[in-house]
């Protein structure tokens, strides 16, 4: 009978030990695959049968405990009973906790208990084990829960075999007519905002499985690892504290019991100078003060280089993130983002310690008081844990709300300062602040519905242990009560739980700590990940510059994909020759120039220059030929020396001042009161708008580039400082379309302003043209084409200008704005005028014949093009533009060695500057 008691013991443990096993491989396997959900109605028959398993197993329980042996450490009965109450209960709780149905830990593990307590029914029913009463009792509870077990099994078999016939997809299993009471779709105003591309990259990283959620972070993994010897030797020494700390714990309970149990007889006071010695190192001035010294000095190296790390990849991003950034999201996710590489801090000297601190006690107490202290420990920790992962994922997901929230609030504070002279210059102080204030109201409502959530939960888990701590206590006290244990144990015991109890909070705080920098880490995560969109292709070569021709051949461009901004663009701008972009605001000049200086790739077409495809040489060794004078300069908030001295660093303060007068600039700085040492305020608030211009200009020149870009560069400095601008001057030399323009501007300027006309130098000669407006949207519109190379002929029909009568009317219509609209409608038609005079006989007679079907202005560039030698351009010109800009892209040959000659491509918009 013996022998069969103890195979009976050993099955039992074994089914415990088995089944526990199971469940926790697993549940790590699982993290790996997909699982597949089943019916709301079946999950509620699954849960109603766990608990009634766990209801069995209790009340078994307590039928055990009643017939044992109170002065019993390790009642088989009991144990038995105890530990398969844990199993089922965990086995509920992930049934509550997973809406995907059914997974591989509970049905495996449902699987193991049948057979396991199938095998103990039958053990039992064969021997005389224990009371009649208690037996007759065991046999009852164990049928039931085989009859549970049997029924879970064959739900997951009725699930899988339901989920296998469910074959159609989403569209079959649709209904063909919408619900009634659904929501209209054709509402637009009730939809949600869409999320920004970051804010979607960002759910994709955070929808990723789990352990998958986890290795994206390991981007991060080289900055958590120090490097050099230095620092390799500090993280020895803050391993070894640490080793030194985990000994001490270990010991110092031991040695406080040792002091309680020698106190009856003698004063041990080797124990008590023992004790006192741990108690120091324990301390906070002991070990851990000396490992947070070791540990500041490699968490400040690895945080200074993941920071360069991050600052090196978002300077070499492209300029479709530039032009979409968020400049103060991204300064904050920097600096959140930084908290990621304390994982391995965390992970080595926090949570890898705090375990060892938690098995040392949980073996010496398990030890000291047997496998009921040990179902205890389990017990507390299994619960407290689920319990922390709960508020966890809840927190974790608060937490980004409340993130984001902080994040909105900072981005309004910075955008409004930053602005201040927009908000003051329409009157919106009071409309920002009240945008402020409901911004702090939304964080403050987000980081309390946190607080709120977290407290909560804390309160919860700490309830919880202070439960098992009374019976911990009770278990320890009958114990000492029943057998020879002396009264030390229990204040080793009472010591030990409070170091079982503080690694589990230390555990869950560090969980938290871990979650929290993960969610800071995602934005940092999301940019890292991103690649430039411009970038050398491996074989690309160094750029050779020869004469500066520039080629664009069949050039297509769309900065979303969807709207084009430029459409098979086909023009050449030889050495010497200038080509003028013409268009209206939005009409893609600019985007021109900024795929010539391959801040974008085109999406069709390729741009040559000296013959060299620009995305076939590096970038670096092509910038460095080209100056940019953009729409709008944006300077440092630095001195006005620091800011000439930028292109080349290495430049003289005699070349900066020769640059500032050639720019018109020098007189004007001399009259500030620090002269070139004159601070220039945040994006050169201290200056007006044509200062800034000119600056950049004088800027541009210091970097002594071959090819000169110049957008719109004189559209803020009046017409007097513009003449003075020496490549206004050689513009105007050359008589050409920019001499007309400008002429027509100011001869507007003095009309509207005096009745009287003033006229420029007459054109003496044709510029070529490149008109190409898309902002036409495919309205009527005519080819022309001039000749760079001979005269145009003149026609006085084309010089007589619009009766001023019908401007005034209009410019009375349109009230304090008509006077510019007119100017601009009036240059338009100036522009028109110089087209006109540039006509080919062909389109002479194509204009008085009548007004042909509307045609693309790619068809009839490549129709023109065909038809002339390479050395005549084409123009398309719509004929009643309102707004017209244009822009001059002039090249000229020039020798190698010479860097101060340069090929410029000029945009000006004068219809605005007029």
């Amino acid at each position: 009978m013996s022998h069969l008691s103890d195979k009976l013991n050993a099955i039992r443990g074994l089914a415990i030990i088995v089944s526990f096993s199971y469940h926790v491989v697993a549940v790590c396997y699982a993290s790996f695959k997909p699982h597949w959900s089943i019916g709301g109605r079946m999950r509620k028959v699954q849960l109603v049968l766990c608990g009634l398993a766990v209801l069995s197993t209790g009340v078994q329980t307590v039928i055990a405990i009643s017939n044992s042996n109170p002065a019993s450490t390790n009642d088989p009965d009991v144990v038995y009973s105890l530990f398969l109450t844990l199993i089922w209960s965990i086995l509920l709780l992930e049934a509550v906790d997973t809406s995907s149905g059914t997974s591989y830990p509970r049905y495996g593990a449902w699987g193991i208990l049948l057979v396991s307590e199938s095998v103990v029914l039958a053990l039992q029913v064969e021997g005389e084990h224990g009371s009649k009463s208690f037996r007759h009792g065991s046999i009852v509870l164990q049928s039931a829960r085989i009859l549970l077990a049997t029924l879970l099994c064959t739900s997951v078999v009725m699930a899988y075999c339901g989920n296998r016939k469910e074959t159609g997809t989403d569209e079959e299993t649709q209904a063909l007519l919408a619900d009634p009471d659904s929501p209209s779709k054709s509402n637009e105003t009730d939809k949600p905002k869409k999320p920004d591309q970051d804010e979607l990259d960002r759910l994709e990283i955070r929808n990723r499985p789990k352990w998958q959620y986890l290795a994206s972070f390991k981007i991060f993994v080289p900055f958590m690892y120090p490097k050099g010897y230095r620092n390799q030797a500090l993280l020895g020494g803050m391993l070894l504290s640490s080793l030194v700390e985990r000994i001490v714990m270990v010991v110092l309970p031991l040695s406080l019991g040792a002091i309680v149990s020698g106190l009856s007889s003698h004063i041990p006071w080797a124990a008590i100078g023992l004790y006192c010695f741990l108690r120091f190192c324990s301390s906070a001035a002991g070990l851990s003060l000396l490992e947070t010294y070791l540990s500041w000095q490699i968490v400040t190296d690895m945080t200074i280089a993941l920071n360069r790390c991050s600052y090196d990849h978002i300077m070499n991003l492209s300029a479709d993130f530039h032009d979409s950034k968020k400049s103060s999201i991204i300064w904050q996710t920097m600096h959140q983002g930084q908290d990621v590489i304390d994982f391995l801090k965390d992970i080595i000297f926090s949570f890898m310690p705090t375990i060892i601190d938690f098995g040392a006690a949980a073996v010496v107490l398990t030890i000291m008081f047997g496998p009921y202290m040990l179902f205890i420990i389990m017990s507390t920790t299994i619960f407290f844990y689920w319990l922390t992962f709960k508020a966890l994922a809840q927190n974790r997901e608060l937490s980004r709300v409340s993130l984001d929230a902080w994040h909105d609030q900072y981005y309004q504070l910075t955008e409004s300062t930053v602005n201040w002279y927009t908000v003051s210059h329409f009157g919106r102080l009071p409309y920002e602040k009240q945008r402020y204030r409901d911004k702090g109201d939304a964080k403050r409502a987000a980081s309390l519905t946190f607080w709120v959530h977290y407290c909560w939960s804390r309160g919860l888990r700490y309830s919880l242990l202070a439960v098992y701590f009374v019976a911990a206590c009770c278990v320890g006290a009958l114990q000492i009560a029943y057998s020879d244990r002396k009264v030390g144990d229990f204040v080793i015991l009472v010591t030990y739980w409070s170091q079982l109890t503080n690694p589990l909070d230390s555990l869950a705080y560090s969980l938290s700590r871990m979650g929290q920098k993960m969610v800071n880490a995602e934005k940092l995560l999301v940019l890292l990940e991103k690649s430039p969109r411009v970038q050398d292709v491996p074989e690309s070569k160094p750029f050779t510059f020869l004469a500066g021709a520039v080629d664009f051949e069949n050039v297509s461009f769309s900065y979303d994909g969807q709207r084009k901004v430029a459409d098979n663009i086909t023009f050449s701008a030889a050495p010497g020759q200038t080509v003028a972009l013409v268009g209206r605001t939005g009409g893609g000049k600019s985007t021109l120039l900024k795929l010539l200086f391959r801040f974008y790739d085109p999406d069709q077409g390729r741009i040559l220059v000296d013959g060299q495809d620009i995305r076939q040489v590096t970038m670096e060794s092509f910038r460095k030929h080209i100056a940019v004078i953009p729409q709008t300069p944006v300077v440092f908030n630095m001195t006005i020396m620091e800011n000439m001295r930028y292109p080349d660093l290495e430049c003289t303060d005699e070349e900066i001042i020769e640059a500032c007068k050639a720019a018109a600039l020098h007189e004007k700085i001399t009259t500030f009161t620090n002269g070139y040492q004159e601070q220039i305020g945040e994006r050169g608030t201290k200056l007006s708008g044509g200062e800034l211009q000119r600056l950049a200009i004088a800027r541009a020149m210091l970097k002594k580039a071959n090819i000169l870009l110049l957008d719109e560069a004189t559209s803020a400095v009046d017409s007097i400082t513009g003449e003075t601008d020496p490549r206004q001057s050689a513009l105007m030399k050359q008589n050409g379309s920019y001499n007309e323009l400008w002429s027509s501007q100011l001869q507007l300027q003095a009309t509207d302003d005096h009745g009287n006309s003033r006229s420029r130098s007459p054109r003496k000669k044709e510029t070529p043209f490149f008109y190409n407006d898309l902002s036409s949207n495919g309205e009527d519109s005519r080819t022309l084409v001039t000749n760079g190379n001979k005269d145009s002929k003149k026609s006085d029909e084309a010089r007589q200008t619009e009766d001023p009568s019908k401007a005034d009317g209009k410019s009375h219509k349109s009230g304090s704005d008509g006077r510019g609209r007119t100017r601009a409608r009036q240059l338009a038609r100036a522009l028109s005028r110089t087209l006109s005079r540039s006509k080919s006989p062909t389109d002479s007679a194509r204009a008085k014949s009548p007004k042909p079907p509307a045609k693309s202005p790619t068809k009839d560039n490549a129709t023109a093009a065909e038809s002339l030698s390479p050395s005549v351009q084409t123009a398309t010109r719509r004929s009643d533009s309102n707004e017209t800009d244009h822009s001059l892209l002039s090249t000229h040959s020039n020798n190698r060695s010479e860097r101060s000659n340069h090929s410029p491509a000029s945009t000006s918009n004068h219809a605005e500057t007029s």
